[in-house]
């Protein structure tokens, strides 16, 4: 049988006052609770799964072959907490390295809505949250991984979510999956087939500390040779990518027409989403909104349209509300009417969509397309924008000397395109951190530039 039923398993029974165990143990106070040094926390997440330390034998005892998993779990339950509220409540499992790379629940919920679909197969089902969140708006999904422990976390979950009935778990590969269709599949086709591929290295050569890898070719499965065998098993297809990769060089190695979403929660981009047609064309358009900050790459027009709409919005500050430009550089700079240095937000830079900033919005492109001088503040939501008061030039030791000169070292530092560590420029200007006041540094072929201001 290669539908996976959790309910098979012999000693659930005894699993499930575990369960209820850990998470009181979860909330007691640290007196209570069974302490744990960090060093321990440290060993079990690195190696998730591997025989703990005899520092508590009072619960081996208690728990039996549970120990391991559910002491793994109580020591990530903060963790699981935060990523997934909703399976949390329901007294959910999930640790180790699949809740690392597991989507967040908000996240998954936006990709069901964002991509709706009455059928489902999801060739990489992880931790299935994603499942969980097609599945949970209706969605009937058939969800495979080859790893039986794995999917009898997930399905215990899926019943404790009350989804049970909606997700079918299967113990294959996604590669089994794609060539046994028609023996768990009727339909010739379904509306998405999702995959969230393994982004770490699988051979002995690689470095095991690259745990988060920008080359699709190493991903597991290959999404390249799935898609290209069975494109036509769906309307289109859904690919998780790191945010470290290059969704143009994505494009031209899989030979067709994308869409790709920056997803982001504040300032950080969670996951590059790329759209590929199946059965069907592209028809799925993008936008931004200020809450989660994403964009369509199927070209620049749409980003080109979205300023476009703004641009008669955007309001220059008036020049009495600003403060003087001291010019301590070689840079010629207005000073009427005011003017700014914008950082596009991350989810742009995940995209290159920041290369094409200068040409749509018609300002000035400064430390390679990292900052940009302007005549007017963008939206919040769509980066930072600096108020720049002073502007140095030089060496870093010539730019430390006159921020000290200028009783200026108490700044917080963003560096880009310096060629060297923030760490180790922080050091040589000698600069200390302070929220309120910000320094924007880049270097080009005249040397450093570090506008300071406000943000």
């Amino acid at each position: 049988m290669y539908k996976f039923d959790y309910k098979e398993n012999k000693n659930l029974a005894n699993l499930l006052p575990v369960i209820d165990e850990v998470y009181v143990k979860s909330v007691n106070s640290v007196d209570e609770a069974t302490k744990i040094s960090k060093n321990q926390q440290k060993i079990t997440q690195k190696h998730p799964g591997k025989k703990l330390p005899a520092f508590d034998n009072t619960l081996r005892t208690l728990w039996g072959e549970w120990y391991i998993p559910m002491k793994t779990f109580l020591n990530q339950i903060e963790k699981f907490k935060k990523k997934l509220p909703s399976f949390y409540q329901s007294k959910g499992i999930g640790f180790g390295v699949p809740l690392e790379q597991a989507s967040g629940e908000f996240i998954a919920q936006w990709k069901a809505k964002q991509f709706p679909a009455k059928t489902l197969v999801s060739l990489t089902g992880g931790l299935g949250v994603d499942d969980w969140a097609w599945g949970n708006s209706g969605c009937k999904v058939d969800s495979f991984d080859p790893n039986d422990s794995l999917n009898f976390w997930s399905c215990l979950n899926f019943h404790r979510l009350g989804i049970q009935d909606n997700i079918a778990r299967y113990t294959q590969t996604a590669e089994w999956a794609m060539e046994n269709w028609t023996q768990w599949q009727r339909e010739s086709s379904v509306d998405i087939i999702y995959i969230d591929p393994d982004r770490r290295p699988t051979t002995t050569n690689l470095n095991p500390a690259n745990r988060i890898i920008a080359d699709v070719n190493l991903y597991s499965p290959n999404i390249f040779e799935l898609y290209h065998n069975y494109r036509k098993r769906a309307n289109y297809w859904l690919i998780k990518l790191s945010p470290m990769v290059d969704v143009h060089w994505f494009q031209t190695q899989i030979g067709v027409s994308i869409q790709a979403f920056s997803v982001c929660s504040g300032k950080e981009v969670k996951e590059i989403l790329v759209v590929l047609p199946g059965i069907q064309n592209l028809d799925i358009h993008g936008s931004i909104n200020k809450q989660m900050v994403w964009i369509s790459e199927t070209t620049v027009e749409t980003f080109s349209s979205l300023w476009e709409s703004m641009d008669t919005k955007l309001k220059k500050a008036p020049e009495t509300s600003m403060p003087a430009i001291t010019n301590n550089s070689n840079i010629s700079i207005n000073t009427s009417p005011p003017q700014f240095i914008f950082e596009p937000h991350a989810g742009l830079f995940a995209l290159g969509l920041n290369r094409n900033f200068a040409s749509i919005a018609s300002v000035q492109t400064l430390g390679n397309y990292s900052f940009f001088l302007t005549d007017f503040m963008p939206p919040r939501w769509l980066g930072r924008t600096l108020i720049i008061e002073t502007i140095f030039s030089g060496s870093l030791r010539e730019i430390g000397r006159k921020l000290k000169e200028n009783n200026q070292l108490k700044i917080t530092i963003t560096a880009r395109n310096c060629g060297i560590k923030t760490l180790d420029l922080v050091k040589q200007l000698g600069t200390i951190e302070n929220h309120e006041r910000h320094g924007f540094i880049y270097k080009d072929e005249s040397g450093f530039t570090l506008f300071v201001g406000t943000i």
